[in-house]
């Protein structure tokens, strides 16, 4: 589908309490499903609970689900790749990373996003652990599935259990 800014709404849609609870490891997979109209994931922000440093952050996506590709880095395509300094930042405020390219999905399409961070504290993911499905986020553009966080400082290492993302997506919805 071609975009044409005057076609375009920027949306963005959220976990209900980007704040709460949180705790925090190297990294974080979850999916994105396109529902009724084709959409162009452009922003990630989200916490981290503390560094006294900068943090290097890495984020890859695929077309297609992250579940059965959790350890490899085979199909993922990295988006995002800078390192912020953090010292002078309160543990909560939100960081916002681009995503050149963005991932577009059309209308029933599922897209993979895998955020990594250098810092064992460097996404903040909920303390609670879900079944999947269980705490996804939605309305009526996007369904961002309950993912799971990573404990490795390498990238694509340590898979943990499946959490829910505190954080926000910014994304473009065609007018359709």
């Amino acid at each position: 589908m071609p975009w044409k800014d005057e076609e375009l709404q920027i949306r963005r849609i959220s976990s209900e309490n980007i704040r709460a609870e949180g705790h925090s490891q190297y990294g974080y997979m979850c999916d994105i499903k396109a529902k009724a109209t084709t959409v162009r994931l452009t922003k990630i922000s989200f916490g981290r609970t503390g560094s006294n440093s900068g943090c290097h952050v890495q984020i890859f996506i695929r077309m297609g689900t992250y579940r059965e590709h959790v350890q490899s880095e085979s199909g993922w395509r990295r988006v995002c790749d800078q390192t912020r300094d953090m010292r002078e930042l309160q543990p909560d405020t939100l960081q916002h990373f681009q995503l050149r390219p963005p991932l577009e999905l059309q209308a029933g399409q599922t897209g993979a996003i895998y955020i990594h961070t250098s810092d064992s504290s460097g996404i903040a993911f909920s303390s609670s652990t879900y079944p999947a499905d269980s705490r996804d986020l939605e309305n009526a553009d996007v369904r961002i599935s309950t993912g799971l966080y990573l404990s490795g400082s390498a990238p694509f290492s340590s898979p943990g259990n499946e959490r829910h993302f505190l954080g926000t997506f910014e994304y473009e919805a065609s007018a359709e």
